[in-house]
């Protein structure tokens, strides 16, 4: 395809905001036969911003060490996502360049000394002084590479980290299809309208390690997902667009959060169906609204609960000085905020939030026991929520003798005690109700496991674990406008 017309590619940086730099590195490169091929603008590791140029020209003999053939273009492209050296690079390239620099500054020296026309002094000079004004530029990066206080920026810790290979750069390349970027955005819209949970900003990244295909969520640096996902193909499962089973060319997955066995067909072979199934983008947009609903405490920090004491103040600034900190802290909000996002219930009506707090810190000011009360107090939203079209919520419901005798089985923990699934009982309790759930002839968005308000919590973490989607509730939340149906009792393991 290129054998007519070969080309190769050089990327190089300056600072933006020394417009004598790029001034110069853009009439040296076409001094040398290069042309502009895109020039963007980006955040450097430093904090700055810096130009990043890509030239171009016609395939030569002469090789350079930052050359590469336009096979290996898409390559140096993904690595734009993150263009800057570790300091220890960084600083070997500089000063390889300020040598080279020096040799370039050198031979001008010499061609000085043996011109005879003024012409051809002219030119020289003003080459010198070109390059003298690139090698001041280079020294002045190598002393701030070398600076230790550059060391501050590593210690920062981003939230949220997607990383992908390299096969999978495109669904962030925004000059492309840039599909997962405007998912993220969609995502984060959603959630901000539905929860009242805005997202923070998302590290995008690539990495050499990951499989073909593969891409993983990172919270705080730890890796909490990782999948495969197949561009120009779409994601179905058995039962969508009448598919009674896997067509014999689609490649077998699993839905990571759910279990279920899921396969890839082509995008072109979609078009027929009146469900298309979700793209390459999509899923990881609903991998990571589970991910950031499940680790919202680690997500979920002071400044937001700030931003809501914000928001509330300019209502009713009452609400807030009655209660922090004479009743409770910002850690105890957080507390409280964090279990209600976990759970998917919404915490727009903030100002109606705080003022049962208010109410409540008036007889308890235990966290635990708060968070329940607040639930209790959104019941309606918690019901409207489950319910099916009907208003009927179908439950599983954990008698109060057996939650009693469960209570024993709690485990204490460092930050809440839970129960250890490996406990043959409670082990026996899980298979139980993913069995009744299975069976049921409800769907699970409608059924919910009831039980007493001292044990829901624990139990909600219990079953996520192994049945995501499925609610947990006590009583105290199912209002009168919604029909609590029990359809199956468990009153002992």
């Amino acid at each position: 395809m290129f054998e007519s017309s070969r080309h190769e590619y050089t990327v190089k940086f300056c600072p933006s905001d020394e417009p004598e730099d790029l001034e110069a590195l853009l009439n040296k490169m076409s001094e040398e036969g290069w042309e502009l091929y895109t020039l963007h603008e980006t955040e450097s590791k430093k904090g700055g911003l810096q130009y990043n140029c890509i030239f171009f020209r016609e395939f030569g003999d002469d090789e350079a060490e930052d050359i590469v053939d336009v096979d290996d273009f898409k390559t140096k492209m993904e690595k734009m996502m993150n263009p800057s050296n570790e300091p220890y690079e960084e600083c070997k390239e500089l000063q390889s360049r300020i040598a080279q620099k020096q040799k370039d500054i050198c031979k001008i020296k010499s061609l000085l000394d043996s011109a005879s026309d003024n012409m051809d002094r002219n030119k020289l000079n003003d080459e010198m002084s070109g390059h003298l004004k690139e090698l001041n530029s280079l020294k002045n990066q190598l002393s701030d590479a070398i600076d230790p206080i550059n060391m501050f920026d590593r210690i920062n810790q981003d939230k949220l980290t997607i990383i992908i290979s390299d096969e999978l750069v495109d669904l962030v390349d925004i000059t492309k299809t840039g599909d997962l970027v405007s998912e993220t955005v969609n995502l984060r819209q959603k959630l901000a309208d539905e929860l009242g949970y805005v997202i923070p900003a998302i590290k995008f990244t690539d990495s050499e390690t990951l499989e073909a295909n593969e891409y993983r969520i990172d919270v705080r640096g730890l890796k909490v997902l990782s999948g495969l996902v197949y561009p120009g193909h779409r994601r179905l499962q058995v039962g969508q667009s009448n598919i009674s089973r896997k067509p014999k060319d689609a490649i077998g997955d699993t839905d990571i959060i759910t279990g279920e066995s899921v396969f890839w067909i082509e995008e072109s072979k979609t078009k027929s169906y009146w469900e298309q199934g979700l793209t390459p983008a999509q899923v990881i947009a609903n991998n990571l609204e589970h991910i950031v609903c499940q680790y919202v405490e680690e997500i979920l920090d002071y400044n937001d609960i700030n931003n809501y004491i914000d928001l509330v103040s300019n209502h009713n600034l009452y609400l807030i000085d009655n209660l922090i900190p004479d009743y409770l802290s910002i850690g105890d909000l957080r507390y409280i905020f964090a279990g209600l996002i976990r759970e998917k219930i919404s915490v727009k009506d903030l100002v109606f939030i705080f003022e049962r707090i208010n109410d409540f810190v008036q007889v308890t000011v235990e966290k635990e026991v708060l968070l329940e009360k607040i639930r209790t107090a959104l019941g309606r939203q918690i019901c409207n929520k489950i319910a099916d079209t009907n208003g009927n919520i179908y439950g599983i419901e954990i008698s109060e003798q057996l939650a009693e005798s469960m209570e024993e089985m709690l485990v204490q923990g460092e930050e809440r005690d839970y129960f250890d699934s490996k406990n043959p009982k409670i082990n026996k309790l899980i298979k139980n109700v993913i069995s009744i759930v299975k069976d049921a002839d409800y769907d699970i968005s409608n059924m919910a496991v009831v039980a007493p308000a001292f044990i829901r919590l624990q139990l909600f973490h219990l079953f996520e674990q192994f049945i995501p989607g499925l609610s947990v509730i006590s009583r105290n939340e199912v209002v009168r406008s919604y029909n609590l149906e029990i359809f199956k009792n468990i009153n002992s393991l």
